[in-house]
């Protein structure tokens, strides 16, 4: 099977802005609300897993996310259309919305490390990230050593767990990076570090950042309404 078809899944991020005319509304019809949209991103079928963060205090544009993972893009479009139909829906605005898919990355992995096995990280950190196109035009082993340099600094902050999705052609973007950890001040020295590598010469963009904190559904709604 070729790099191309080995793909093991989907990520959607939809960040939401709720209008002020919901706080308007009866105390009985917000929780209404609530409970609803809380219901049916649970019942939203045992093959996607969702997340939600609150970004209330952290950003002014957005007021939380959701974060959903699936085998089929088809099953997080039905989800967004089911979740938008709802009563809190009709009030939400999606400011953002990243798709993307996971593949193997071209460049080989660092030997004995794996993957920090991080104990509920309260944090979550997302952007999207574009290369410039003269990176693609340099060989593959110079990009590669580039990349083992960028890695490496990322296995330092043993606290910080890396999740990089691609999204070539399904959006305006090259990738969707998305960090977890329970401390901000190790994600700020990690892209403090990762600013002296090779590889980030060549960043075109990686703005807008999100910074959430998780939550169950009940939880990060009612930080809203």
């Amino acid at each position: 099977m070729s790099e191309e078809m080995k793909l093991s899944g989907f990520s959607q991020f939809i960040f939401y802005k709720l209008d002020q005319s919901y706080h308007r509304l009866d105390e009985k019809t917000r929780e209404a609300g609530v409970r609803q949209f809380t219901e049916t991103a649970e019942k939203s079928g045992s093959g996607i897993e969702t997340k939600f963060y609150s970004s209330v205090g952290l950003r002014a544009d957005v007021d939380f996310f959701v974060w959903n993972r699936a085998a089929q893009v088809e099953d997080l479009e039905k989800l967004a259309v089911t979740l938008r139909h709802t009563a809190l829906g009709r009030y939400l605005h999606t400011p953002y919305l990243y798709v993307s898919l996971y593949r193997e990355s071209p460049y080989p992995k660092l030997k004995d490390h794996e993957p920090p096995k991080l104990d509920n990280p309260q944090y979550i950190f997302v952007y999207p990230f574009v290369k410039m196109r003269s990176w693609y035009h340099l060989p593959l082993e110079e990009r590669g050593k580039a990349m083992r340099e960028h890695i490496a600094v990322g296995h330092k902050f043993e606290r910080v767990k890396v999740n990089t999705s691609y999204c070539f052609g399904l959006g305006d973007h090259e990738f969707i990076i998305a960090f977890e950890s329970s401390y901000p001040g190790d994600f700020e020295a990690l892209v403090r570090r990762l600013r002296d590598s090779e590889a980030s010469r060549y960043t075109q963009i990686e703005t807008p950042i999100f910074m959430g904190h998780i939550g169950t559904a009940t939880e990060i709604l009612r930080t809203c309404v």
